[in-house]
């Protein structure tokens, strides 16, 4: 009995070591992956020592190299670093520690002056959640205010974003619109489909092309600028713009063009207003983004089929299909065509390939 006894008693001290081995090689691979990793090795630091300047060419490198995986693979940053940089609505700021550059974002000056938007903002991994972003927010807030900026806008995620959603930030931030955000992947088996004369022959004759300069005519337009634009805020390349005209220099982006099948009948505005544009990254190589203004969706396939067919000439191999959209009917068939497309939703950019942006805008003080 004592040597039967024994026996157990070693083999639960056996157990309990190759528990612990377990719970050890778990907690390695937990920490060698990349985010768990670097917060690990932070390193310590005083916000206080933080030193803005402008950025320049020479800091480009450096500033794409500060984090990986930005936007989950959908950075536009890389492809529009330069546009940005030399574009005299905005300024690019970086944050350095020590002679070392550890944060970068970018300050747009819009509408007319009153406001901001911070763009491509971002912090070195190894120095992420010690207040350095918070600090370049408050840095590009001062800059706003020495400027006589009243407002700072932003476009924020509200459907998973816990942060957004919380009573801390709805205390600083009113909710000015919101729009679905679909994002889709157009594969080589999809590419082909869509290159079949079916689509190809598609009639779009319809649909005509706007100079962004002429957007005013559309804003001076009060019943086709509130059919299109609710709470009088265009949403267009990611970034949010009141329907002014001091905004229409700023609708001309890198590369965005406007298409309309807009017409004025006796039971008011029908049709709609899109806008189609493209930027270089990683995962896939490129994306197209579709912005769709109104809600007539009788309309909405003929917009489609004729973005697909530009990206399809403009982009090869691979790219993302980026679609911005009223919620409500409009976004239901949106779906049901790019069902019929067999264009598959991307689950790795975000869970279900759908979600909510919203406009919010905070006063500066």
């Amino acid at each position: 009995m004592v040597y039967i006894k024994q026996y157990r008693c070693i083999n639960f001290i056996g157990l309990g070591y190759k528990i612990i081995k377990i719970i050890k090689m778990r907690t390695f691979l937990r920490l060698t992956n990349t985010k768990h990793f670097v917060r690990a090795f932070k390193t310590a630091v005083n916000v206080h020592d933080l030193k803005f300047r402008e950025a320049s060419n020479d800091d480009k490198s450096t500033i794409l190299s500060l984090r990986h995986n930005v936007y989950r693979g959908l950075d536009y940053l890389p492809d529009q670093f330069d546009y940005f940089l030399h574009d005299d609505n905005r300024r690019c700021i970086v944050g350095e520690l020590d002679g070392t550059l550890v944060s970068f974002g970018v300050i747009l000056f819009l509408d007319g002056g009153e406001s901001i938007l911070g763009q491509a903002g971002r912090v070195h991994e190894t120095y992420e959640g010690q207040g350095l972003f918070g600090a370049m927010n408050q840095y590009f807030n001062k800059i706003a205010i020495e400027h006589g900026c009243k407002r700072r806008v932003a476009l924020v995620e509200t459907s998973f974003n816990k942060y957004t959603r919380s009573e801390k930030f709805k205390l600083s931030h009113v909710e000015i619109a919101s729009k679905l955000h679909y994002v889709g992947v157009v594969t080589e088996e999809i590419r082909l489909k869509l290159e079949e004369p079916l689509f190809q022959e598609h009639d779009h004759s319809e649909i005509i092309y706007i100079a962004p300069r002429d957007m005013h005519i559309v804003f001076n337009s009060t019943q086709v600028s509130n059919a299109l634009f609710p709470k009088n805020r265009i949403l267009l390349d990611f970034a949010p713009y009141r329907c002014m005209k001091e905004n229409v220099k700023l609708l001309n982006g890198r590369n965005t063009n406007f298409y309309s099948t807009i017409r004025l009948t006796s039971n008011g505005v029908r049709g709609l207003l899109t806008a189609g544009s493209s930027f270089k990254c990683r995962n896939p190589p490129e994306s197209y983004t579709i912005d769709i203004f109104g809600t007539d969706a009788s309309d909405l396939e003929n917009h489609l089929l004729f973005h697909l067919s530009k990206a399809l000439k403009q982009i090869p191999g691979v790219f993302c299909l980026q679609i911005f959209t009223e919620r409500g009917y409009i976004a239901q068939q949106l779906c049901k065509s790019l069902t019929k497309l067999d264009i598959p939703k991307c689950d790795w950019f975000v869970s279900g390939g759908v979600t909510t942006k919203t406009i919010v805008e905070e006063e500066l003080r």
